[in-house]
């Protein structure tokens, strides 16, 4: 796809999309310059050095006409290699899916088999988790249930043996329990010891 890239009303150079990263909603294009290009006033990188964000002076337009609205316009030039490249930056208008949907890229990223995401069970807050689906709460249930059947039963046989502190055993279970809820409790019990974060 040819975009033209404009200052103003003045043109700065032409460019041919080459490549795209699609879930980024970026094109990369090659650049060609119009005489009234000034590498000091239009490039954001110059032989990789990142000068300044010179974008927002500059617009797109496809060949049709059409304004081809992004969040960002980048320039980068290498002098020493004669090369420039124009990059566009969250297309958003028209619609990235749409404008590129025979793009080779395109195709291969939408294409190309999807890794599963690892479901979180939990949602950090501040120093506990919060369950947020189903799993994390029947979690959740039992193991308050298992915590409480832990201290009934440990009090029961703490009295039919007639030894003294009850209560601490029972404040104990019920600590441990509370402790087991934190951080690496879930993740035992969620990932297999795995960080979630």
């Amino acid at each position: 796809m040819q975009v033209t890239i404009f200052e103003a009303e003045i043109t700065i150079g032409e460019a041919q999309i080459f490549a795209l990263d699609p879930p980024m909603g970026v094109a990369m294009a090659k650049f060609q310059p119009s005489p009234a290009y000034d590498v000091e006033r239009h490039a954001n990188v110059i032989d990789g050095d990142y000068v300044a964000d010179r974008g927002g002076i500059l617009r797109i337009e496809m060949s049709d006409g059409v304004a081809l609205k992004s969040n960002a316009i980048s320039i980068q030039d290498y002098p020493a290699l004669d090369e420039i490249e124009l990059h566009i930056l969250g297309i958003y208008e028209p619609n990235f899916d749409k404008l590129f949907a025979e793009h080779p890229d395109f195709k291969a990223n939408w294409n190309a088999p999807k890794i599963p995401k690892r479901t979180i069970h939990f949602e950090r807050l501040s120093i506990g988790f919060m369950p947020i689906t189903t799993v994390g709460w029947a979690y959740l249930f039992v193991f308050i249930a298992a915590t409480i059947a832990g201290v009934f039963l440990a009090q029961s046989i703490w009295a039919k043996a007639g030894w003294p502190g009850a209560s601490l055993v029972q404040t104990a279970i019920l600590l441990v329990g509370a402790l087991a809820m934190g951080k690496r409790g879930v993740e035992a019990a969620l990932h297999g010891g795995s960080d979630i974060g």
